[in-house]
This record gives C-alpha cells, structure tokens and sequence, in this order.
C-alpha cells in the first residue's frame, strides 16, 4: 500500500467518524447524564449539571474530545476515547396522516371533509403537532370551497415550537339562516321572513348566523333576496334614536337631575353619543344615548337656565 492510499484511508475513517450519528436533546439544556449516555465513565459526574444549552434546530452542539476529558478530570475519571460527541434534534418529513389527525382533532367536527392540498415540505423534530383554530384562514366566500392556510406548530422539549402549515380545503354541514322572501334594506327583520338551511360549505365563519332569533329586529344594510344567507356584517340593529326624534333628556349636576326634552340632530344606539337641538334655546349640545329615545349629559346646569323651566 502506498503512502497515499494509506493517507486517504485513514482521511476517510476520519471522516467517518466525525460522521457518527448525532444525540437527541431531551430538553433545553444539555446535561451531564445525556454525555454519559456514550461517554459511560461520566457517571461520577453530577447527572443534573447543565454542560450547554441545546442546539437550535438545524444546528449542532459538538462536545469534542478534549473538553470531554477536561470535564471528566474535574471528578478524577479518566476517558480515554479520542471521539467526539455531538447533539442535535433529529428531523423528519411530516406525515400527511398525523398532520391530518391534527387538523381533526382542531376542528372537532366529525362530519367537517378536510382535503389538505399542501404541506410543509421542510422537515420537522419529533413533538406534538398543533393546528389551533385560530391558526385557520377564511375563504373570501364561504360557499367556494378554495383552499385555505392553516398554520400550526410542533411543540417539542416541553416549551419550544417550530411553525409549520398546511393548505387545506374544508367543507361541512352547516345550519344558516336564509331569507325566506325578498328583505328590504332598513327594514326590521321579522321571524316569519326567515327559514334555516344546511348547507355544505367552509365552517367556523365568525359572522354566521345559525339561528333565526339572533336577527329578528335586525336591519339588512342592503336589500337581500329570496334564499340569500344571513349574516352578521351585512346586518345592523335599529338606532334608539333617530334623526328628528323628540328626545327625552336628563342632565346631571353632581346630586341634582333635570329632564327636559330635546331634538334629536343625529342618530345613535344605547351608549352613543349624539347631538341634541335644545327647542326652547336652539342650543346645540352632546348627549350619550341610554335607551330608546332617552340620553343622558353631564353637565353644569345654571339655576336660571331655560333647563330648570
């Protein structure tokens, strides 16, 4: 054997070497019992003490030989081993399967059909997967079933989370409400204009209605035709007071209360504030609204004030 194959062989086992497969962190900090679960001759030392913080993910934390045999010293064992020993989170691709009982387990909707599209390609350390509701986009309309992202997380070594994310398509059976005849805008919406649906379409819309007395009395924005479905944003509640409306008024100094009344120059509901026309002075004054065709203002009223009349 020539004195160059015997060089690259012994580069090659080197090499090998330092190629050995990495240790699995078992929390934030690497202890002294992690070293000695290869380094046996370290059980003297205290299995409790901190060596270094864990690797981040993707990163190696390398104890080499000599700062292995430095820390074994300290407690008067010797190692002889010339190896080095490295730490890192291993890294796997994600499941479709476990990420899908995942999203399952989420939306806790047994009859919810959920299609993932896509997925995290980068790989992942072994944890918890975790897709929380609040993670989960919404579709621009929920009656087409366009995938959305969901975003999630893998929790591992009891506190540190890595982002992951999945593009889903999610239908389901839901109860909605629908308008049973034509619903003109600002009119009040009576029961028997209503009816309830199920319909498949994308769940957990924030402004779904699911029952008919969560609207009744309520104002469409914009006219609604026979069929159309309810919801939260393009309704309103009626005002308390409406422009023009003879508003009772009471004033408030200190213990002292007065009423008298006042027309209404703007609109509002329970705890808006509004403008208020007095008619015997034309004074123009702020009142906040506290029930229907009622407000209240605080203010200092002078004994001699048309209010005291």
């Amino acid at each position: 054997m020539t004195l160059r194959v015997l060089i690259a062989v012994c580069f090659t086992a080197c090499l090998a070497a330092r190629d050995e497969p990495c240790l699995s962190p078992v929390g934030d900090y690497i202890l002294a019992k992690d070293l000695a679960r290869v380094r046996p001759e370290l059980v003297a030392v205290s299995s409790s003490r901190v060596l270094a913080p864990a690797p981040v993910i993707g990163g190696k934390r390398i104890f080499r030989s000599e700062e292995i045999r430095w820390l074994a010293a300290q407690y008067g064992v010797k190692v002889d081993s010339n190896t080095d020993v490295c730490f890192a989170w291993p890294m796997t691709p994600l499941s479709r399967n476990d990420v899908l009982d995942a999203l399952r387990k989420s939306i806790d909707n047994s009859d919810a059909r959920i299609e993932i599209t896509d997925i995290t390609t980068d790989r992942a350390p072994h944890g918890q997967l975790d897709f929380p509701l609040a993670g989960l986009g919404t579709p621009a309309s929920p009656e087409q079933p366009v995938p959305v992202l969901w975003r999630g997380e893998v929790v591992y070594a009891d506190t540190r989370r890595f982002a992951v994310w999945a593009r889903v398509r999610i239908t389901a059976p839901v109860t909605v409400v629908v308008a049973a005849e034509r619903l003109p805008a600002g009119h009040a919406i009576g029961a028997s204009q209503l009816r309830t649906e199920i319909r498949q379409r994308f769940p957990a819309i924030k402004s779904e209605v699911t029952a008919i007395n969560q609207v009744v009395g309520m104002l469409p924005l914009r006219s609604l035709l026979p069929g159309a479905e309810l919801r939260m944003e393009s309704l309103s509640w009626p005002n308390d007071v409406n422009r023009g409306d003879l508003v009772t008024i009471e004033a408030r100094n200190g213990g002292v209360k007065l009423a008298f009344s006042g027309r209404a120059e703007s609109a509002g509901r329970t705890g808006d504030l509004i403008t208020v026309r007095n008619p015997e002075t034309q004074k123009i004054f702020q009142a906040r609204v506290c029930a229907h065709d009622k407000a209240i203002v605080e203010a200092l009223v002078e004994p001699n004030s048309p209010q005291r009349r």
